[in-house]
């Protein structure tokens, strides 16, 4: 059986402006910053840090399908666990 940690390649911190109100932890979303190294590919919002006057620091962790069915699979297993308690 496969780890959780098994199915994130690498993560990545970014600093980016305070112009993305309605980004959040668990989204989805499409990065595409060249001078990182980072060409357009899937990205899943793990973790962000706001401070008010401050630009916002994301942690992203590189999205993929196998993951995303792993965490489905566990929520839909707890949720029947504590259904049958």
């Amino acid at each position: 059986m496969k780890k959780l940690g098994d199915f994130l390649k690498y993560t990545r911190r970014l600093t980016i402006g305070d112009s993305v109100p309605y980004l959040s932890p668990g989204q989805i979303i499409s990065v595409y910053y060249p001078s990182e190294g980072i060409f357009r590919a899937p990205f899943i919002v793990l973790e962000i840090e706001r401070q008010f006057g401050r630009p916002i620091k994301v942690r992203l962790g590189e999205y993929n399908r196998d993951l995303a069915n792993t965490m489905s699979l566990l929520l839909s297993e707890t949720r029947n666990l504590q259904g049958q308690q």
